[in-house]
Formats: structure tokens, sequence, C-alpha cells
């Protein structure tokens, strides 16, 4: 592990640690503890990268929702040696028939609610998980939305640059419109860092493919904020999150049973 990862891997943790230690994240773990003790509830731990340029964010085609477009990333993915513990909380994974091979080990799916505020402490702790999934993604989600279009491969992603993260969402227990179950997601968003003439060169790049890859999207604050951007593409509402650590009011779309 590089300085800047071992630096990145202590500010998560503290992150974690300060945002379990919210007035809002007390209150939903002892709704979980004593009011909520048997729901269903669904978990999602995610990581966003920011990746901007000028005040405008490249966003790409999310491929559970074809339809819209979302920040490279995905749902952190956790290590055979979480299996004893994930099994002793009774953890469903949520997998999706049609995407059942890329959602292997992903830290998405269902247990009692009861158990949340064990599973955010060993998530805060970063045992037996990714610490960070946003370069992984980075480079499958980009060999997939340019290998749908005629702009080639797609670029290299220079050993010096590494993922910082700048913050962090929490967002309150709720209901999904529709489903039968509670939910709780977090957010991390992360920005590049290093070297920054290998910083500047891949963001040019990168913004310049998206001006002929139909699987990329640059988008505005604005954008993010309205999710939509002219003339007809819908932006994932968690997109936001590249901007303004607000928990989004609005219920998302919830991701299909199979």
């Amino acid at each position: 592990m590089t300085l800047l990862e071992a630096i990145g891997a202590h500010a998560a943790v503290r992150l974690c640690e300060a945002a379990l230690d919210s007035k809002e994240n007390r209150l939903d773990s002892l709704k979980c503890r004593v009011l909520l003790r048997n729901r269903r509830l669904r978990v999602a731990m995610s990581n966003l990268l920011c990746i901007q340029r000028d005040g405008r964010y490249l966003l790409v085609r999310n491929s559970h929702r074809p339809y819209e477009f979302g920040p490279f990333g995905g749902v952190v993915k956790y290590f055979e040696s979480a299996r004893a513990f994930l099994d002793d909380i009774g953890f469903e994974p949520h997998v999706i028939t049609s995407h059942r091979d890329d959602m292997v080990r992903d830290l998405r799916g269902f247990f009692k609610a009861k158990h949340l505020p064990r599973f955010i402490s060993w998530f805060a702790a970063q045992r037996d998980r990714e610490h960070c999934c946003v370069m992984r993604e980075l480079v499958e989600e980009l060999r997939e939305a340019v290998s749908k279009d005629t702009v080639g491969s797609g670029p290299s992603i220079p050993s010096t640059l590494v993922p910082r993260l700048v913050r962090q969402i929490h967002e309150p227990l709720r209901q999904p419109r529709g489903t039968n179950y509670l939910q709780y997601r977090l957010f991390q968003v992360f920005e590049l860092d290093g070297h920054k003439p290998d910083l500047d060169a891949l963001t040019t790049e990168l913004f310049g493919i998206a001006s002929s890859c139909d699987n990329l999207l640059v988008a505005t604050p604005s954008d993010l904020r309205r999710c939509r951007a002219e003339p007809k593409h819908l932006i994932g509402g968690h997109s936001i999150y590249l901007v303004d650590d607000t928990p989004r009011k609005e219920e998302p779309e919830p991701l299909p049973d199979s």
C-alpha cells in the first residue's frame, strides 16, 4: 500500500466513525434495536468516483438501469473471510438474475433491522471487504462503455493516481415505494489524487472520449440536481452526491427482485 493509499484508508475509517456517532445514526440504531427489530431491511454500501473538469461531471450509463446515467463506481464487495459474520446476521444477497455474475459478493442485501448497528460497525472497521472499489469499477465500466462504440478500448489509468475519500452520505432509514422492506444506503464519494500532470491528461482524455461515446455523459451541477440532461438523458438521483452531501428526500426506484 502506498502512502497516499494508507492516508486514504485512515481517512475513510475516521469518516465512518464520525458518521456512526451522528445524532441521526444513533436514532436509526435505536429504532432498529427497539422498534423495528424484525423488519426486513435492505442495505447497499456504495463507492462513487467524482471525475470533473471545469465544473462539469463525467457520468456513465448505468448497467442495471440502462436508461439513466450515474457516477463511475458501484457496490463494495466483501471477501470470503466475511462469510461467517454475514451468515451470523442472516445476510441475504440482493441479486438480479441478469447481472448475477457482476453482483457476486456485493454488500447489497437483506437482513433483520436489529442487526444494522453491528453491520455498520463491521463496515466501518474495513475488515474482510474492499476498502474502495472505484478504481476497479472505473476500469471495468470504461471498458464496457467504450466497447459498445467505435472510440477504441479506452485509456489506461496511471498507477500514480489513487482514490481519496472526500465525503460520505448515510441515507436515513426509509421504505422505498412499492416495497415491504426498509432501506439503508451509504455512499462514499472519492476523487482521484496523485501526480497532477497524469490526472490532467486522464481527465482530458476521458472528456474527449465522452464527446463521441453514447455511454458517457457530461453533466452540469444543475443537471445533477434535476436528474436530467438535455435533450433526453436521465440521471440517477444519487449523482447529486458528487456535489452535495445532503441525503436525498426523494425515494429512488428500487432495483428489481430478479
